[in-house]
C-alpha cells in the first residue's frame, strides 16, 4: 500500500504540472515500487548485489498480484513466478499475512506425488560459455505452526539451467526469527552460465500424512563469475610470465658492462670514431 500511494501521488502531481513532469513522476513511482522491499527479511544480501551483470528479484506475495515480483533489478528481462498443484496464496500463518501454503499429499519420499504444490521461478540471465553461474537464494518459511509447535518441513529446492544445466548447493545456513519463522540462505553454483535459471520450491512428502510448508518471502540474486579452474590457470599464467620477465632482466644484468649499459650499448660505443681533439 505504501508503494502504491507513492506511485499515485507522483502521477497526480505530474498531471498538475504538465505531461513532461507527470511522466517523470510516474517513472519515479514505478522505480520506487521496484526497488523498495516490503518485508524486512532480506537478511543476507550478497556483497556483489547491484554489480554489473548481476540480477536481483524478490517476492513478498502481496495481493492483488502475489506472483509479481515485489522488487526487481534484472537487465536481462522480467522474472516470473508460477505455481502448480496444491498452492494457496493469501494465507495467514504464524502471525504473518499473505503467506503461500504448499501441500504435498501423503507419499513416499523423495519423489513428490502428483498434485504436490510447487513454486516455479524463472530468472532471465546472461549467457556466457566461458563463465560459471552463482546464485544466492533466501527463503523465509514458518518453522512451526502454533499452538502445537510441531516443526514444519523444510522447503525442498531444486535449480536447473535453461538447457537442464545442473546446479550444486555450495552452502546453507538458517536463522530462527523471533516470530517462529526461519530465514534460510543457500548458495548454488553451475559450471556453466545459462541464459536463464529455473528454481522449484516444494514440500517433501511423508508416507503417513500430507505435508505443508508456509513461504513468506523468496529473494534470488544471480551473477556470472569466472570458473575456479580459469582463475587457477590465469594465476599460473601470470606467475609464469612474471618468472620469464625476471629471468630476462637477470640475464641482461649479467651481460651489462661496467657502466651499467648492456653489452650491445658498450660495443656500439667502442666502435664509434672518437671526435677530433
Amino acid at each position: 500500500m505504501r508503494r502504491f500511494n507513492k506511485w499515485a501521488i507522483g502521477a497526480v502531481a505530474g498531471l498538475a504540472l504538465g505531461l513532461g513532469a507527470g511522466e517523470r513522476q510516474v517513472r519515479a513511482g514505478l522505480m520506487t515500487s521496484l526497488s523498495d522491499p516490503g518485508k524486512p527479511d532480506d537478511l543476507t544480501p550478497p556483497p556483489w548485489r547491484g554489480t554489473p551483470g548481476s540480477t536481483f528479484q524478490q517476492w513478498d506475495f502481496t495481493p492483488p498480484l502475489p506472483t509479481m515480483p515485489t522488487a526487481v533489478n534484472n537487465p536481462f528481462g522480467t522474472p516470473e513466478l508460477t505455481s502448480t498443484g496444491a498452492v494457496m496464496f493469501g494465507v495467514t500463518a504464524g502471525g504473518r499475512a499473505n503467506v503461500v501454503q504448499l501441500t504435498a499429499p501423503a507419499g513416499q519420499p523423495p519423489s513428490p506425488p502428483p498434485g504436490t504444490g510447487r513454486l516455479l521461478i524463472s530468472v532471465p540471465n546472461m549467457s556466457a560459455t566461458d563463465l560459471s553461474k552463482e546464485i544466492s537464494l533466501q527463503v523465509t518459511y514458518l518453522g512451526a505452526l502454533p499452538p502445537s509447535g510441531v516443526p514444519n518441513p523444510v522447503p525442498r529446492i531444486t535449480i536447473v539451467g535453461q538447457d537442464l544445466e545442473s546446479f550444486t548447493m555450495t552452502s546453507s545456513q538458517s536463522q530462527a526469527l523471533p516470530d517462529g519463522y526461519i530465514h534460510q540462505l543457500t548458495t548454488w553454483r553451475s559450471a556453466t552460465c545459462p541464459a536463464s535459471e529455473f528454481i522449484t520450491i516444494f514440500p517433501l512428502p511423508d508416507p503417513n500424512s500430507p505435508q505443508k510448508i508456509f513461504i513468506d518471502q523468496v529473494i534470488v540474486d544471480t551473477r556470472c563469475v569466472p570458473e575456479p579452474s580459469s582463475l587457477v590457470l590465469g594465476t599460473i599464467g601470470a606467475l609464469t610470465g612474471l618468472g620469464a620477465g625476471l629471468r630476462k632482466r637477470r640475464a641482461a644484468a649479467r651481460t651489462a658492462g661496467p657502466g651499467g649499459g648492456s653489452s650491445r650499448d658498450v660495443a656500439g660505443a667502442s666502435s664509434r670514431p672518437s671526435s677530433p681533439g
